[in-house]
């Protein structure tokens, strides 16, 4: 079932690229945490006390008296979605269940007494005398303040609380008066990708000072226009300004892409990063430093890596920046991390001011032999590449900086899967000019064992693929439509850009007419593979060898199940998904059960394995 696809760079250019994310095609995607994820420390920001609060609102008595809402469609059609208090979450089609059921609401501080909502995904659907699913209308939806004084204070400064999800590159606006004539916009979806939840709830802070402060009246309206999904506002206020109050924020590692100067863009953010790469393009750290308060502030950003076990191995800062107050920019270190040696580093940043500094946000990052990746290690929803409509290459962005022989791609296989399933390794060259993908190989098909389900798989080429340094690639994995055979790849981390595409090869989406290409915005979990062939040796893999551990997840004591390797000396090993070995054991032999307790493990993802002299076997366990 091998395919030629050599023709799909000469008939590219006839074929739609759609800057479009497709978040109705991948209905199975859903949200969790990452080991690898950016996490933040809270506690920093020098505030000498509480700020005043001049005004508030926590929608405990419904829409306010005396705001209005305003709503129309700007397709030309008749559904609208207004701004309205409610207990519930999105009533959309997005989440699968056709509009039957509302999904959770935002998790604020007051939600129990209600919120605002608009939520256009439930009013784009044929209940409400609207198309379904393929051409959903704009609807422009707004709510309006009654007027609020703030005489008396000379600085300003709104906060609400909010969670959202979007699509289409859209603004999500929050504009200001003292008129209600002239306004002042302000953007609110910050670094937010497209079809990608925002933090729930996510506290955003806007000194307004310029258009609000010590005004007898002040409005604040809050919209869009947009096709889908949904935005929940709740426990908004107007504070007194802090003096000092700074923010960090879109915080990265990569440094800069092959084809920044030609389409722009900050670094690719590699988890996984091999030697090879990492010794010429060394981890670069740049974030956005932001004055909140109404006193500038002189800022420096501040940058530390540690190793796996605390030993402090890098530490640089960036040059000074004068920032006023409502002023942001982006800092860069002077110095940028090169690794000599393998290993899991973890990367803090933060600004400091004159009387103020930032809270400290981590990233984590593995330096490899051979595995270069940007996923974060762990399941965060699915996309399909084969099934009953769909044949679809997924496929992420990596960046060459040495030149380097790709001998395959490692690929985590969905959970759903249909064992016997072909898939097959494909990879493209980007012409950064054009932000064309030119097919260059792919691998012979690789039939889904049942023991790679919701497990990695690395699939080999037949021959080792010569990357160019200074070169851009996409690689990925593809599929066959089939009535019964299905296949997909795990997601995990969201990209930064347009960084990883979708090709619908048999226009298979209903937004499709015809092979279509996609952006999507989370990271596929595939990885470049750049290991040698190994050398020959007198081990014998024994691929019948087969066992199961019950129950899996666990949280106390496991069972090996049906263990063929009864003989031998026997050696049981658990590590966590960065390699750390947190369970280790020798047997003179294994029976057919094997009962070990793991109770004393935190929660999360493992690899237990189990190996003779002859044969090492694999499995995924998990410890709710």
């Amino acid at each position: 079932m091998k395919k030629i696809l050599l023709l799909i760079s000469i008939i590219y250019s006839t074929i739609l690229f759609s800057q479009e994310s497709i978040s109705k095609f991948a209905p199975k995607e859903v949200e969790d945490d990452g080991i690898l994820k950016h996490t933040e420390n809270f506690s920093n920001n020098s505030r000498s006390s509480a700020p005043a609060v001049i005004w508030s609102e926590d929608f405990s008595s419904g829409f306010p008296a005396g705001w209005s809402s305003t709503s129309t469609n700007a397709g030309g059609g008749i559904a609208t979605a207004p701004w309205v208090w409610s207990n519930d979450g999105s009533w959309g089609y997005w989440q699968g269940t056709q509009g039957t059921s509302a999904a959770a609401g935002i998790s604020s501080t007051t939600a129990s007494n209600g919120f605002l909502i608009c939520d256009p995904d439930s009013a784009n659907n044929t209940a409400y005398g609207q198309p379904s699913g393929t051409t959903y209308q704009y609807i422009n939806s707004q709510f309006t303040t009654s007027s609020i004084s703030t005489v008396g204070y000379p600085a300003v400064t709104l906060e609400f609380e909010q969670l959202f999800r979007f699509n289409n590159n859209l603004n999500l606006v929050v504009s200001v008066s003292n008129d209600s004539i002239s306004w002042t916009d302000y953007f609110v979806q910050g670094s937010i990708t497209n079809n990608t939840q925002s933090a729930d709830p996510e506290t955003v802070s806007l000194n307004i000072s310029s258009v609000a402060a010590n005004q007898p009246k002040v409005y604040i309206k809050i919209g869009w226009e947009a096709r889908v999904y949904y935005w929940m506002i709740d426990d908004m206020r107007i504070i007194e300004t802090p003096n000092n109050l700074v923010k960090i924020s879109d915080e990265v590692t990569g440094g800069w892409w092959v084809a920044y100067q030609l389409v722009g863009g900050i670094g690719c953010d590699y988890t996984y990063n091999p030697l090879s790469q990492v010794a010429s393009n060394p981890y670069s750290f740049e974030a956005v430093l932001t004055n909140n308060g109404s006193a500038s502030q002189n800022m420096v950003l501040h940058a530390e890596v540690t190793d796996v076990i605390g030993n402090v191995v890098h530490t640089t800062t960036s040059n000074s920046l004068l920032l006023s107050s409502s002023q942001q920019d982006t800092f860069m270190v002077n110095q940028p991390f090169r690794p000599t040696s393998i290993g899991q580093y973890n990367i803090s940043m933060w600004g400091v001011g004159d009387s103020a500094f930032t809270d400290t946000t981590t990233r984590t990052t593995v330096v490899t032999d051979y595995i270069y990746g940007k996923d974060e290690n762990i399941v965060q929803g699915t996309y399909d590449v084969a099934t009953a409509t769909r044949q679809n290459h997924v496929l992420t962005y990596m960046d060459i900086y040495s030149n380097v022989e790709l001998t395959g791609v490692d690929v985590y296989i969905a959970d759903w899967s249909v064992p016997n399933t072909p898939v097959y390794g494909v990879i493209y060259e980007n012409d950064p000019s054009s932000n064309t993908p030119i097919y260059l190989e792919q691998t012979s098909d690789y039939q889904i064992l049942p023991s790679d389900r919701d497990n990695w798989v690395t699939i080999k080429f037949d021959q080792p693929v010569s990357l160019m340094a200074g070169s851009a690639y996409e690689i990925g994995i593809a599929g066959y439509q089939h009535p019964t055979d299905s296949v997909g790849v795990g997601v995990s981390g969201i990209a930064l850009g347009t960084e990883n595409s979708l090709y619908d090869e048999n226009g298979g989406n209903p937004n499709s007419n015809g092979p279509t290409w996609y952006y999507i915005t989370r990271n596929p979990m595939i990885r470049m593979n750049f290991e040698p062939e190994p050398v020959s040796s007198n081990i014998v893999e024994n691929t019948e060898i087969e066992f199961e551990i019950y129950p899996n997840p666990s949280n106390g004591v496991i069972t090996i199940l049906n263990a063929s390797m009864t003989t031998d000396p026997v050696k049981i090993c658990i590590s966590d998904l960065l390699g750390k070995v947190v369970y280790e054991d020798n047997f003179n032999k294994i029976q057919k059960t094997k009962a070990i307790d793991i109770s004393y493990l935190n929660s999360g993802n493992y690899i237990l394995t189990i190996e003779n002299l002859n044969t090492k076997l694999s499995k995924s366990l998990a410890i709710d």
